[in-house]
């Protein structure tokens, strides 16, 4: 393993380039690339010496934050990224916030897949939520707010482990979070999902292969809204795993980051 920066981000890249497609690995909100060793360590077991990129998004572990935390900011410095490692259109795995992030990555830059952890794509209610909730957020009740979301998390469904890796890599200060919310807070829901179904809809008219990996059962509505979107989109229900499906089950999803090794677009 190399421990470097890669566009302005602290990285570790794991691995050997070969005839494997390439990961990286995209933590969510307020945690940092540390989340991840349990799938390491079980791909190292699965899949020996696969090439990996995992990084630390602006503000979180080890990076620097670099302003501003928009979506398209924050694109263009994980293609940066990708590009300074020398991976060529590798599967990008992100988790909550971070899934949708890869999600909307996928339909701008080249890639052979999308793993997303429990990022639903329908944004208009998560984002309705947020914004009714707009003054705590940004004034004294963030910690409520936050204890409010972090209870959402289920980690009590979690092994010892698990739920010991989620309580010590958190770092949920407002500043990071508001700063990350901020297009949550300021645009409106309607706009917010329309992008989002706009994502999926380009991911699927690409073939880009598509794992959803939830730790609950979704709405109907939002399976609908992928099998119309992207029919190749595969939807995992992991039960009673809460928002942490892949620390759950670290060896099953060590297995599913393996079969990726030969996806390629319209597998």
């Amino acid at each position: 393993m190399n421990t470097l920066k890669l566009a302005g981000m602290a990285a570790d890249l794991h691995g050997t380039a070969d005839h494997r497609t390439p990961l990286v690995l995209l933590h969510g909100l307020t945690f940092d690339r540390r989340m991840w060793q349990p799938a390491l360590d079980g791909l190292a077991e699965l899949d020996p010496d696969r090439h990996i990129l995992v990084l630390d998004l602006p503000g979180h572990g080890e990076s620097p934050d670099q302003l501003p935390h928009a979506t398209p900011h924050l694109i263009e410095l994980v293609r940066t990224a990708i590009d300074e490692a020398g991976l060529a259109a590798p599967v990008l795995v992100g988790h909550s916030m971070s899934g949708g992030l890869a999600s909307l990555y996928a339909t701008e830059h080249p890639v052979r897949g999308v793993i997303n952890i429990d990022a639903l794509p329908e944004l208009a209610t998560f984002a309705g939520l947020i914004q009714s909730m707009a003054g705590p957020v940004r004034g004294s009740g963030f910690a409520q707010v936050w204890s409010t979301i972090e209870r959402g998390f289920r980690t009590d469904l979690l092994p010892a482990a698990a739920q010991r890796l989620v309580a010590e890599n958190g770092r949920p200060t407002q500043e990071l979070v508001v700063g990350y919310w901020e297009e949550l807070l300021t645009t409106p829901p309607a706009e917010q999902d329309a992008m989002v179904e706009d994502a999926i809809r380009r991911v699927g008219a690409a073939r880009v292969p598509y794992l959803l990996i939830a730790g609950s059962e979704p709405p109907s509505a939002v399976l609908d809204r992928l099998a119309r979107h992207a029919p190749q989109a595969r939807v995992e229900i992991w039960a009673n795993t809460g928002h942490f499906p892949h620390l759950a089950h670290p060896k099953r999803f060590a297995e599913r980051l393996a079969e990726t090794a030969s996806w390629t677009l319209g597998s």
